[in-house]
């Protein structure tokens, strides 16, 4: 047990990036811990350095919703005591598996969402372009994104597989079961 036993918990789950450092995510690790009194535990998805270097294949086949849930929990049941009690803290990505953690795991006694998000990442993606570019775009998705949940096709820097993991309303149906 290396942290302090009588200090709640700080975990963070940042956004999904990989070899690039998001410039929140170091102001937010720098604010968390010059906060003493927690102990600060940074759950990003596997390939990802603490640098932000990245090791791709392992970051792509990690980038899928239910596997950075998987993965989040298992760290978390791995290294936090049973009687900790947890302030999570999701950003971007991270906080798409935020609703879900704070859902399975009862040492989560609060939550905090940092620039995330509840809808459909296609649907988002749909929504950024001209509307006379939607159609032609929907149909790329549903007739070759959908039907293809690759970890080797990208569009726009996700795989495919990450893309169809989060075209769902998982994260709204479980913040919406969240306890007040």
């Amino acid at each position: 047990d290396f942290s302090n036993a009588s200090s709640p918990w700080l975990v963070y789950l940042p956004g999904s990036g990989c070899g690039r450092m998001n410039p929140n995510h170091s102001f937010v690790i720098r604010t968390i811990r010059s906060k003493r009194h927690f102990n600060l535990l940074v759950i990003n998805k596997a390939g990802v350095g603490a640098d932000g270097s990245c090791r791709r294949k392992e970051f792509n086949l990690s980038s899928t919703r239910d596997q950075r849930l998987a993965d989040t929990l298992t760290i978390m049941d791995s290294l936090l005591r049973r009687d900790a009690k947890v302030l999570l803290i999701g950003e971007s990505e991270g906080g798409y598996a935020a609703p879900d953690v704070a859902l399975t795991d009862v040492r989560v006694r609060a939550m905090v969402w940092i620039s995330s998000g509840t809808r459909s990442w296609i649907d988002e993606e749909i929504s950024f372009v001209a509307k006379a570019k939607q159609a032609k775009l929907r149909r790329f998705f549903d007739e070759e994104v959908r039907p293809n949940p690759s970890h080797d096709l990208f569009y726009n820097g996700w795989t495919y597989a990450q893309l169809v993991s989060y075209d769902n309303d998982k994260t709204m149906r479980a913040l919406r079961s969240l306890r007040s």
